[in-house]
C-alpha cells in the first residue's frame, strides 16, 4: 500500500499552496484507505471514504446468491423452497442486482429518491396481479416515450442471436452448414418464419397446412 500512501503524500504542497485529496474511492475493505487513515497524511484533516458503486451493486448480488445457496433444500414459512417458479432464482438475482445499480446511479443528487428507487425494486418484484404493489414505481408521463420506436439499441445483437440459435458458436460446422444457417437467419429475421414457405416452394416442396400454421404461430409469438 506504499504506492497509495506516496500519492497522497506528494499532494501536500504545490507552489506554496496546500492541497490534499479529501476523498478516497475504493471498495468496502480497501486496505489502501486504512493505510491513508492510519498515516494521518494531512494531520487533523480527515480523508472521506467513498464507496464504489460497482462494488456495492456486486455485493447485493453476492449476498442474494449466498442466501440462495444457504437456503437450498430448506422449506420457508409457506412450505415452499426459496427458489423456483415465481420465487427467488439466479435470474431474478441478476435482475435485482442490475436495477439496484441503476437506482443508485440515477439518483445521485438525492438520498431519499435513491431509497425510494431501491425499495421500488423490492415491491415491484413482490407484486402480483391479485396484489399489485407499484406505488413506488416511476409515473412520469413520458416514461415509455423512448420505447415507442420499438427497436433494439443494437440490431446486430438481435440478428446475431438468430444465427447462434441455428449454428451455436460452441459447435464447429462446415462452410455449407454455416451459409445455410446464416441465410435462414436472414430470411426469418427480416420477413418472419413464414418466409420459409417460399424457400420450400423454390425447392419444389409443397408445404402442408400444419407446416404453414406452425410457422405462423412462431411469428405470432415473436417480440418485435
Amino acid at each position: 500500500m506504499s504506492g497509495v500512501l506516496s500519492i497522497f503524500q506528494r499532494s501536500e504542497t504545490s507552489r506554496k499552496i496546500f492541497t490534499c485529496y479529501t476523498q478516497y474511492l475504493g471498495d468496502g475493505d480497501s486496505k489502501g484507505f486504512l493505510t491513508i487513515k492510519e498515516a494521518k497524511v494531512y494531520g487533523d484533516t480527515e480523508v472521506e471514504k467513498l464507496e464504489c458503486v460497482g462494488h456495492v451493486q456486486k455485493r447485493m448480488g453476492t449476498r442474494l446468491r449466498n442466501i440462495l445457496k444457504m437456503s437450498k433444500g430448506i422449506k420457508l414459512s409457506d412450505g415452499e423452497n426459496i427458489s423456483g417458479r415465481g420465487r427467488l432464482t439466479l435470474k431474478e438475482v441478476d435482475s435485482i442486482q442490475h436495477y439496484y445499480g441503476l437506482a443508485i446511479r440515477k439518483n445521485l443528487s438525492s438520498v431519499e429518491d435513491m431509497k425510494i428507487a431501491i425499495w421500488a425494486i423490492y415491491f415491484h418484484k413482490l407484486s402480483t396481479e391479485d396484489n399489485p404493489q407499484h406505488a413506488l414505481c416511476p409515473l412520469e408521463k413520458d416514461l415509455l416515450k423512448k420505447f415507442l420506436h420499438g427497436r433494439t439499441q443494437n440490431p446486430n445483437q438481435s440478428f446475431n442471436k438468430c444465427i447462434w440459435e441455428r449454428i451455436p458458436k460452441t459447435v464447429f460446422v462446415g462452410i455449407e452448414t454455416l451459409k445455410f444457417g446464416v441465410m435462414d437467419a436472414v430470411i426469418c429475421f427480416n420477413d418472419g418464419y413464414v418466409s420459409r414457405i417460399k424457400v420450400f416452394e423454390a425447392l419444389g416442396i409443397k408445404p402442408g397446412y400444419n407446416t404453414e400454421r406452425a410457422l405462423l404461430i412462431i411469428d405470432n409469438k415473436r417480440i418485435f
